[in-house]
């Protein structure tokens, strides 16, 4: 019995043995599949997927011009999900890379590639009708992109669709256009890929009916003997739609070449420091050009000819010689204009008649009057673009050529733009920078205000502003007497103000300025002693004919402190009488530039008028018969 137990035992056992070597001998062979052999990675951060199905563990890796992300990059044996991406390819080149899955002796490859991005849009710019209506552009693309539509002008409508992805195409639709002065235009920004792109939208503008055409044209065709700077004149044009109409005056010699002239709103005008005058007995051509101010709102009037006559207005720049010196060595007194237009400077137009006032009245005061034979006088015309001076006070600002500009106020002080007044007394044929420090240039403004200034460099150069003061009744003070005050007196006399409205001493700063400009030669007919011997008149003092001359105190603006020579000279108040001393700097001052000799006894020989015969009063500008204020002080500068 245990025989045949053991005997069953063992059978099973080799049963068993046997069943086991035959298991092992069929074991599975490795496998490993993959869902794809090519992976294109878009250009938009999505991930694409692919499937791992392994009997065996796996490992991933790569080679290639880019390293793709991978995840998971290995796994167990199994049926394993693996994504791949990349970021958006802003290179120029394709990124490229071989994918190979290992494991149990077995090797899968997958080609991973993401292309270079692409964006364009076509057209560039888009163009609307003026009325409601649609167009498209097209967006070729490899990515995702969108559009700005968060902040769209009132004329587009919509714009659909406002994102998608890879190639597309997008519809604007616009409402009627409103505007009728310009396109409407608007940037439209897609995004894509972290960055942007743009088209330009463009409106047609809306539909605008242009002005008549201006009619009624002077100089009328064929006029002849028409002045080198004409006003031209033309009726009113007529708008459909009520607008406002400027015009523009052309003019031509050959009607190819055109010079213009705005003319604003007005119905006429002149030539200006642009334009020029015209050539003298030439033939031209001119229209008028009505403008709405909106969409071909333009229409021009018929081209009229006509032919100039003689030369009878200055250029700009131009000059005449009003009086020639009869001496080898003249002094070259120049006068220019600030605030006069063009229409101003026709011969013996309103610049020739404000000028020619303030030369004779300079002549007319003594030694000027007896010493005009050393003057060459030149006039010079500057084109404003308005009349007027500028008042800081009032708020007032005029286009002059020459900036000149009024504190205003209490105060009669002015301020010019000095290099382009000593620019156009340059102007002038053989005249130099030299001449500007042996004369005086007067800027005569054309503003009835009572001012004026003279700014005085201590190199010899000097520029009196003089307003013409036209209001002025018979017992004020003249436009004539502030020229001789500002440019006979402080310009080329080199005279100080011998006003004294300040009470008490002068100030220690006004002392030591008094003192320094002395030296340079100036300001000699004030004195900071009061020693008759020490003064700088003391030549006159007890001669015959001149009593009158001795030390008064006051001057400077200051009641103490400094003294003049006379109780009242044209250098306190304007009147045409400039004293003994006064006469006597200005003399020698004028046979100095003029290379003569020079005496006391010379100066007394052609002294003619020793003493005030004026009939405003002999007790200074706080007594005279007229309304009366000081004029601003000299504005002083020291060239090193």
């Amino acid at each position: 019995m245990k025989i045949k137990q053991l005997l069953r035992h063992m059978v099973f056992t080799a049963a068993l043995f046997a069943l086991a070597f035959s298991s092992c001998s069929k074991e599975e062979d490795a496998k490993i599949e993959v869902s794809a052999s090519t992976i294109s990675v878009p250009n938009d951060n999505a991930a694409i997927t692919f499937t791992v199905n392994a009997n065996v563990p796996w490992t991933a890796a790569q080679s290639g011009n880019y390293t793709f992300s991978l995840s998971p990059s290995s796994a167990e044996a199994g049926n394993t999900t693996v994504s791949v991406s990349a970021p958006v390819n802003t290179t120029a080149s394709p990124r490229e890379a071989t994918l190979s899955i290992s494991g149990g002796g077995i090797v899968k490859t997958i080609s991973l590639t993401q292309p270079s991005i692409t964006f364009s849009i076509t057209p560039a710019k888009l163009e609307m009708e003026n009325v409601e209506s649609s167009k498209s552009f097209t967006i070729n693309s490899n990515t995702s992109w969108s559009i700005a539509t968060g902040n769209l002008p009132e004329w587009i409508k919509s714009i659909t669709p406002s994102s998608g992805k890879d190639n597309g195409e997008v519809t604007v639709t616009v409402n009627d256009s409103k505007n009728r002065k310009e396109k409407n235009s608007h940037i439209l920004k897609l995004e894509y890929a972290g960055t942007f792109a743009s088209i330009i939208i463009e409106q047609a503008p809306a539909h605008n009916d242009p002005p008549t055409a201006p009619t009624g044209l002077i100089p009328q065709e064929g006029s002849t003997n028409v002045s080198v700077a004409p006003l031209f004149e033309w009726d009113a044009s007529t708008d459909p739609d009520g607008d406002e109409i400027s015009y523009t005056v052309s003019f031509s010699k050959d009607q190819t070449s055109w010079v213009n002239i705005s003319a604003g709103s007005n119905l006429k005008a002149t030539t200006n420091s642009n334009s020029g005058v015209l050539d003298a007995n030439t033939k031209y051509y001119f229209k008028v050009t009505a403008d709405d101010g909106y969409n071909n709102g333009k229409a021009e009037s018929e081209v009229v000819s006509f032919t100039t006559g003689n030369q009878d207005a200055y250029a700009d720049g131009g000059y005449v010689i009003y009086q020639k010196s009869t001496k080898s060595n003249p002094i070259k007194l120049i006068f220019t204009g600030d605030g006069y237009l063009a229409e101003h400077f026709k011969y013996g137009g309103l610049f020739d008649q404000d000028v020619n006032e303030g030369i004779e009245g300079l002549f007319s005061i003594e030694p000027y009057k007896t010493y005009r034979e050393y003057f060459t006088v030149y006039k010079v015309a500057a084109y404003s673009q308005q009349t007027g001076i500028t008042n800081k006070s009032t708020g007032v600002t005029r286009n002059t050529v020459f900036s000149c500009v009024m504190e205003g106020g209490n105060s009669t002080g002015i301020t010019c733009n000095t290099d382009n007044v000593f620019s156009y007394a340059l102007k002038i044929p053989g005249m130099t920078d030299d001449d500007l420090k042996n004369n005086s240039i007067g800027v005569i403004i054309n503003a009835d205000v009572y001012a004026g200034t003279c700014i005085m460099w201590n190199n010899g150069k000097s520029i009196g502003m003089i307003p013409v003061y036209k209001s002025s009744g018979a017992n004020q003070t003249k436009f004539a007497n502030v020229v001789c005050h500002e440019l006979g007196g402080h310009g080329f006399g080199r005279l100080a103000d011998e006003y004294r409205y300040e009470s008490g001493e002068l100030p220690s700063d006004r002392k030591t300025q008094l003192s320094a400009w002395q030296g340079y030669g100036y300001y000699l007919n004030l004195s900071i002693t009061s020693d008759p011997t020490q003064v700088p008149w003391a030549r006159f003092i007890g001669l015959p004919d001149y009593s009158h001359v001795g030390v008064h105190m006051g001057g400077y603006l200051y009641t103490g402190g400094v003294w003049r020579s006379e109780f009242i000279s044209c250098m306190e108040d304007n009147r045409m009488y400039f004293n003994t001393q006064s006469r006597y700097l200005i003399a020698e001052r004028i046979m100095k530039v003029a290379g003569e000799s020079f005496s006391l006894e010379q100066f007394i020989a052609k002294d003619v008028q020793k003493t005030d015969n004026t009939t405003v009063g002999t007790k200074g500008w706080e007594g005279v018969p007229y309304e009366f204020r000081p004029l601003g002080p000299p504005i002083m500068i020291e060239v090193k």
